[in-house]
Order: C-alpha cells, then structure tokens, then sequence
C-alpha cells in the first residue's frame, strides 16, 4: 500500500462494521475517490462489513485505551498535515477534539447520525459517553447532523448555534443498488414463493424496535397470509428468536442475519417495514424507495419523516404501536394498486438522496 506523507482530508471511523454510519462513509470514500480528492483513512479495528475502494490509503490506530489512539492519531496527523479531518461516530469524534487539542488540525468537521436524546434514553450505556459529548462537540469547528432531526436535537441538547451544525442526508448509489438489486436470491426460498414477504434491515438492537415488529406480525398473519425476514445481527438476537417462538410465529420468521447485498431480498419483498423506536437517517428507507417497494415506517425521530410523505411516498406509523405497524401493512399486502402508487412515488423522490448530491455538500463543506 501506498503511505507516502500528506494527504487532504482525513477520514476516521472506529471501524467498518454493518451500520449505516459505515455504510455512508465507504460510499462517501468511494464518490470522492472517484472525483480524485486526496484523502486517509483512519480505522481503529478490522471489524469490516464493507469494503474500501482499492488503493485508499489505510492507517490503522488500533483498539486500545484512549490514551494510546489519541496518541496515535496525534503522531498521524502531524506527519500528514490535512486540510481537514471528517470524523464519524460519537467515540472517534471524542478522539478527534482531543487530538486537535495537542495537534495543528486546522478545521475538524464531525458527523453525528442519531439523536442525542435516543443516547440519553439508554444512560445506563451511554451516560459517560453523553456528558463527554456536551462537553467536547462544541470544540469543533463544524458538526454534520444527516437530517434536520438530528440537528435540532444538538442544538436543544448542547446548546450549539444554529450555523455551526449543517445537514448533509445520507446519500445512496441508485443504479448500484439497482444492479446487485438483479442478483438471484439463493439463502433462502421464500423470495422464489407466490407469498407475500416482508422485509426489515437493521441490527439487532433495542432502538430498532423488532419486538413491535414480530408483535405486529403475530396480529397480521392471522388475517393475512405473509412471511418476514430480518437483515441483519446483533445482541438481541437470541431474544427475539425465542420471541418468535413465544408468539408462535418461529415458523414465519426467518433471521438471515448481516447480508452485503441486502438489495436483492429487498427488490422481492411485497412491502418493506421499518420499526425503530429512534434513527437519524435511516439509509434502509431509501434503498427500499430506490428498488421500488412500498415502504411502512415508524415516524420516530428522527429521519423517517423527512423522506417519507405520508400516504403520498409510504406510510408513516406511531412508534412503539404494534398495533398501527400491523394495519399499515396489512393495506399494503391487500391494496395493490395503492401499495404500486406508493412504490412510484417514493422512486421518483428518491433520486434527491444521491450519494452525487451527498458529495457535493461535503466538498462544500471543505471549501467553506
């Protein structure tokens, strides 16, 4: 690999695990690659989902203690000299301001992808990590929220001017996810089936709502013939399982845990259903819109509601409300025609969430 000194921007992110912060960072890297911005990226463990483009300079900091990938990080960015350092997710951004406080980052710009309050709602995790947050995200120069959610959430949560937080949505690639859309799907046979399938994508964890999800599967199947599978892994696997088989659904629902390509299950699902509790921006949404399923989704906060016009684009429901997750997808199995409006609709919306467009604001950003 090539590591010769200097580069233009920094990148960092802990590591490149199945999340959506990661997904939009390997996107990101690759559109500005292409636009032949020079740039590093700094990963902090091999944990790896996605994949780089080739050739992108790669510089490992490591998982150890604060003090040594602080330390590290410092060592990189005197010998690098950036214009500036992108930095994505709460533990990297921390490193990041503390870094800039021992080095000559001259404009350090961080991302943030959920809502603080959601962080808060958990603090038995994430108190620490909340009260360093308040107390070190005004150090920096720029923080980038990826939707207008998530920004009025720092700005009532840390109280940051309005200027110094800009919106950038997470951008998609809709004609390569239209292309690996066309891939032929072998894990498992029910996407070969004439019944209905419902998909969800999203880790396995508490914000993602699963437990309203296979609630409202329980209540829809017995009114309606339907299977669901869920993309993708995480801590709460074991328990939702024995969910499925508390409900008498285990025979239903089919777990097919992280998939590269989740594109193809998508592309054959009769409806997608999205069940968070809280999001920033969830990029799953998009990629629905963008193969042509309708689109079921909690209006949680935040970011379902700015990419989804209710009843226009897809369908907006209560969070935490089994019940109301149930009969907006019990319309969209039964109403065809309804469900095929939705779909085209929310096609021709999806194109202004381009990872082009995503680029181009953070170029903006860079230049500003």
């Amino acid at each position: 690999m090539n590591q010769k000194k200097g580069c233009g921007v920094i990148f960092a992110i802990p590591d490149l695990g199945g999340g959506g912060a990661e997904k939009i960072f390997v996107s990101l890297i690759a559109e500005l690659k292409m636009r032949n911005v020079k740039l590093l990226c700094l990963l902090g463990s091999n944990q790896k989902a996605y994949d780089l483009p080739k050739k992108t300079r790669i510089i490992k900091i490591g998982t150890g203690s604060a003090l040594q990938r602080i330390t590290r990080i410092c060592t990189i960015v005197q010998r690098e000299k950036p214009k500036a350092v992108i930095s994505f997710r709460p533990q990297m951004n921390l490193d990041m301001i503390v870094a800039r406080m021992k080095t000559n980052i001259d404009r350090l710009i961080l991302t943030h992808h959920t809502t603080m309050s959601s962080m808060g709602e958990k603090a038995d995790r994430y108190g620490s990590l909340v009260r360093r947050i308040n107390r070190f995200y005004p150090l920096a120069d720029t923080i980038v929220a990826v939707s207008e959610g998530v920004k009025n959430d720092l700005v009532r949560n840390l109280g940051l001017p309005t200027e110094k937080v800009s919106v950038i949505y997470n951008g998609i690639d809709v004609d390569k996810i239209n292309r690996l859309a066309g891939e032929t799907v072998r894990e498992h046979p029910w996407f070969n089936e004439a019944i209905p399938v419902i998909v969800n994508i999203g880790s396995l964890r508490y914000q993602k709502g699963h437990i309203y999800l296979l609630r409202a599967f329980a209540k829809l199947r017995r009114k309606t013939e339907c299977r669901l599978v869920i993309l993708g892994k995480g801590p709460l696997a074991g328990d939702l399982k024995l969910t499925t088989k508390r409900l008498g659904i285990e025979k239903l629902v089919c777990f097919l845990g992280f998939q590269k390509n989740p594109y193809k299950f998508l592309k054959r699902a009769s409806v997608f259903v999205l069940s968070s509790v809280c999001e920033g921006f969830p990029t799953a949404v998009l990629e629905a819109m963008a193969v042509g399923v309708p689109v079921v989704s909690t209006d949680c906060k935040s970011g379902p509601r700015e990419m989804i016009k209710n009843g226009v684009s897809g369908i907006l429901v209560p969070p935490a409300n089994a019940a109301a997750l149930a009969d907006a997808t019990k319309k969209i199995l039964l109403e065809e025609e309804y469900a095929k409006r939705l779909a085209s609709r929310a096609r021709k919306e999806v194109d202004r969430y381009n990872i082009q467009t995503c680029a181009d604001r953070y170029i903006a950003l860079l230049r500003g």
